[in-house]
């Protein structure tokens, strides 16, 4: 395990490939026009391999290594400043709604656990289409700097996402408020992101705004699994409606949604004991 894991930090932090490497086990991206055979599918290589032969429960513990493999990665990755710190949105919303139940898994896992979730989903849902339905690739999934549909990092659109999520019970009470706020000038957020965030936590949960904040069908999904993550098991009707309104403003076909349901609660069935 040791191995692997540094193996996946190098893949995760040597570029800007997003889940590309993760996916395919090391191995190169295929040529343009390459066919489908000669990509790596959702849980054959990489990560993805890792997940399907039961390693999650390993990866995620991190293997004795405190914070598993999210704190990892943000060891590794130093200071970062501004849009920088928006990318770790996993760890800061992990940590601060982590008692709700979902977010201790993007804690541990970050945007790439996040990422690797909606590209297995989306993997298992066109094996059920007669349509040949298409798939983001690998490369679309777990890119925090990636734009959202207003031209701002990715990584603030899910701490949107989770901040709004967290508050559609009404009950994101003035301990989480506090926990937020002290978050956000840990990691010296530009004023401008930090306005983002406190917004949301200042108005009412808005799933049609959350979902204009997509860009691309792999952040259509990811912003979805990371509102559901947030409230830890949508557990009252008030939940419940506002994930059904956000995956209708997302477009997300019930099929679909039906595999993003699944693949989080496998992720929180492997995920070990606090």
């Amino acid at each position: 395990m040791a191995t692997d894991l540094k193996r996946i930090m190098e893949q995760l932090l040597g570029g800007t490939g997003g889940l590309g490497g993760l996916l395919r086990g090391g191995q190169a991206a295929p040529p343009p026009g390459a066919p489908p055979s000669s990509v790596a599918q959702p849980g054959s290589g990489g990560l993805g391999g890792m997940l399907g032969s039961g390693g999650l429960g390993g990866l995620l513990g991190g293997g004795g290594l405190s914070g598993g493999l999210g704190d990892i990665l943000g060891r590794l990755r130093g200071p970062m400043g501004g849009a920088g710190q928006a990318a770790a949105a996993g760890g800061l919303l992990g940590s601060v709604l982590g008692g709700r139940g979902g977010g201790g898994l993007l804690r541990v896992g970050g945007m790439a656990l996040l990422g690797l979730l909606a590209h297995r989903a989306y993997g298992q849902w066109k094996a059920q289409q007669d349509t040949g339905a298409a798939v983001p690739p690998a490369d679309a999934f777990a890119q925090p700097g990636a734009a959202d549909s207003e031209g701002k990092p990715f990584g603030l659109s899910v701490i949107r996402a989770m901040v709004a999520a967290a508050r559609a019970d009404g009950q994101l009470d003035a301990q989480e408020h506090e926990r937020i706020f002290a978050e956000a000038e840990r990691m010296a957020l530009s004023e401008e992101e930090k306005g983002e965030i406190f917004g949301v936590l200042e108005t009412p949960a808005d799933p049609l705004a959350i979902a204009r904040l997509a860009a691309s069908d792999a952040q259509k999904a990811e912003l979805y699994l990371a509102s559901s993550m947030a409230m830890g098991g949508a557990d009252s009707a008030s939940e419940r409606a506002y994930l059904s309104a956000l995956a209708g403003a997302l477009k997300l076909t019930p099929e679909l949604r039906a595999q993003l349901d699944a693949q989080l609660a496998e992720a929180k069935a492997a995920q070990p004991p606090a």
